[in-house]
């Protein structure tokens, strides 16, 4: 019987770091970065929300184990659940739904970015997965202190934070080394945070920000200008979706079968007035398996207790505390038997001593 993995809810995550040290500058010399993968080359295509994330995880990976992988963005375009394809475009949730469901991250000698841009009909081993996926924000516009403190903690512990941005010519200074757009401009460009510097000087920029300080980018457009690294400050209003994509490294998927409903191009979570609140999702089952794991995002700190239901009988309960909240896979106390037909239903209890409540919710645009 087949092992499997239930991949239930998906929203807003939060990861607090306050109480550890950051320096005031990381990784600020272009000439000389560290663990940092070579910057590539969308070329003319709208493919930089795949690239973003491919870099975010290739320097986790050198993070993690010294190792210089090179992920394929074509293969996260073109084999993720929404069917896009290299004229679509897309979007930083489009990308962690590929990634949910374990499809890759692949590596780029097995799907090439090269025309005709076709990813190969039997999808190449993954090498790994992300394991946790961060998203550091939830409001779009000028970061916070916190949040700004959160993305520096990701980069130095992982390695790269994934953000877009209004990328026009109009907020570049003389050299296009350093960007700032006072503005809450919609974001059309997604890059990865690989430095900082609390000092870098507000006179660089064209339009001057409000104060010093500056997050070092890489870009997805070849090395041609400043070794293809920008300088975005602090404090550039159209800084949105600040992701942090993990890598772990493995030999193989280790479930033979992944159920679940995490296709969508947009993630949200709503709020109630109340410190406890429930979920529940039904599955309806045409095969024989067994479920080992479930996999599932929380808003904000919580207590979740999940009851696992087989065709009404339950099955199994199982209750955890996270402290932080994130990407999480939550192991059953016994692997459940599911028999084609049956119908399998997961009651979720998530408590938080927050004045609200957060459920997950997937948002079809």
């Amino acid at each position: 019987m087949k092992k499997i993995i239930l991949i239930i809810f998906i929203f807003f995550s939060y990861i607090n770091v306050f109480g550890q040290y950051i320096p005031e500058a990381y990784n600020t010399d272009v000439n000389n970065l560290y663990e940092v993968s070579p910057v590539r080359n969308q070329k003319e295509l709208g493919t930089c929300w795949a690239f973003a994330p491919c870099a975010s995880m290739e320097a986790c990976a050198l993070k993690r184990y010294g190792q210089n992988y090179t992920f394929s963005p074509l293969n996260i375009v073109n084999k993720n659940p929404l069917g896009t394809n290299i004229e679509s475009g897309g979007n930083c949730y489009i990308a962690m739904s590929y990634l949910f469901n374990l499809l890759g991250p692949v590596e780029e000698k097995d799907d090439p970015y090269t025309p005709p841009f076709k990813s190969p009909y039997i999808n190449p081993a993954p090498l790994g997965y992300s394991e946790n996926v961060y998203i550091l924000s939830d409001n779009n516009g000028k970061l916070s202190e916190k949040e700004r403190k959160n993305i520096k903690m990701c980069v130095g512990i992982y390695g790269g934070v994934a953000i877009s941005y209004c990328d026009t010519d109009e907020y570049y200074s003389n050299d296009m080394i350093s960007y700032y757009c006072p503005k809450e401009y919609n974001s059309n460009h997604q890059v990865v945070i690989i430095g900082w510097d609390d000092n870098y000087s507000r006179n660089n920029f064209k339009n001057k920000p409000p104060y010093d300080g500056a997050f070092l980018i890489k870009g997805s457009w070849g090395t041609e200008i400043n070794k293809g690294f920008v300088w975005i400050s602090y404090y550039d209003a159209s800084i949105d979706n600040p992701v942090c994509y993990t890598f772990t490294r493995i030999d193989k998927v280790p479930y033979d079968n992944i159920i679940s409903y995490i296709k969508t191009n947009c993630l949200g979570s709503i709020s109630y007035n109340t410190q406890e609140i429930y979920g529940k999702i039904i599955f309806k089952e045409h095969k024989n398996y067994t479920i080992e794991a479930i996999k599932l995002f929380l808003a904000q700190d919580n207590n979740i207790t999940i009851k696992v239901f087989v065709n009404d009988e339950e099955a199994d309960t199982v209750s955890k505390d996270f402290t932080s909240p994130g990407f999480r896979t939550i192991y059953l106390n016994n692997p459940i038997k599911v028999n084609f037909n049956d119908t399998v239903t997961l009651l979720l209890l998530y408590k938080t001593e927050e004045p609200k409540a957060k459920i997950p919710i997937e948002i079809n645009q």
